[in-house]
């Protein structure tokens, strides 16, 4: 779990470049407050 959405999306990036060399899947997944307050 992250902070913010934007934080969310950069794990997310990152961690599919290591996915590859573990074939590993991964999905990221946020909602519930809206970006403006973030």
């Amino acid at each position: 779990m992250t902070p913010t959405r934007e934080l969310a999306s950069q794990i997310g990036e990152s961690f599919g470049v290591y996915a590859q060399f573990l074939k590993a899947r991964h999905l990221v997944i946020f909602g519930g407050v809206k970006e403006n307050p973030q």
